[in-house]
């Protein structure tokens, strides 16, 4: 059986009010978020960091200045040149007597080896046939003794030789020639270089047995020494 028109239509009516209902009902109970306006956190405490406007920002330290190593290490100085007023200088320059100058000291001699002396220096210079061979550091006499300048031939040699004047103090290659006057080698290698010793001419005993060797090789009369201030 057919329903008539009218009972339709009502159901009709009544079906579009019910959704009309729900729409309303539905656009009343939507949701509303709530926006919260957001402030920015508290500065940062680190020290790499800064706070700007309302966003933060990490900015990187300034980076460490770069020195050139000629900045950090400085002008150079040339400690020759610095002189300290009143203080007292304790150690002697000693400086090499030029060629000429030496050369000037043995012209007038003819022997084969000839040692020159330089008391000012503390060295002895030995040439052989006019040309210089070596240089050794020496001790001469210490202050109240003397070490008397001239030049001498060797007069007697003793290679193994005790002072009979200091306490049979060694005086290994010694080479007399002025009285008690020698060259020889000496166990106070520490004091060459300074006055040290009572007259005598100290060497090294390396170097006294060289010279002595050289000088057993000649005659006695073909070796001089010259002792000069």
């Amino acid at each position: 059986m057919q329903p008539n028109n009218l009972e339709f239509t009502h159901s009709r009516n009544q079906e579009t009010d019910s959704l009309h209902a729900i729409d309303e009902l539905r656009d009343k109970t939507l949701l509303t978020i709530p926006t919260v306006k957001l402030r920015p956190p508290n500065p940062p405490s680190s020290p790499e960091s800064r706070y700007a406007s309302q966003k933060i920002g990490f900015v990187k330290p300034l980076a460490k200045i770069q020195y050139s190593l000629a900045v950090e290490k400085g002008p150079a100085i040339d400690t020759a040149t610095i002189k300290f007023p009143h203080q007292k200088s304790y150690i002697k320059a000693y400086s090499e007597p030029d060629s000429e100058s030496l050369i000037a000291e043995i012209e007038d001699l003819d022997e084969t080896i000839i040692a020159v002396v330089d008391k000012s220096d503390q060295k002895l210079h030995l040439f052989e046939s006019g040309i210089k061979k070596y240089t050794w550091v020496v001790s001469t006499a210490r202050n109240g003794k003397v070490t008397p300048t001239g030049t001498w031939n060797a007069q007697w040699l003793s290679k193994h030789h005790k002072s009979s004047i200091y306490n049979n103090a060694p005086m290994p290659h010694s080479i007399f020639y002025n009285g008690n006057f020698a060259i020889h080698g000496t166990d106070q290698v520490g004091r060459l270089g300074t006055p040290a010793s009572s007259g005598c001419i100290r060497l090294h005993p390396e170097n006294a047995e060289v010279l002595f060797a050289m000088v057993e090789q000649v005659d006695k009369s073909d070796f001089a020494v010259r002792v000069i201030e």
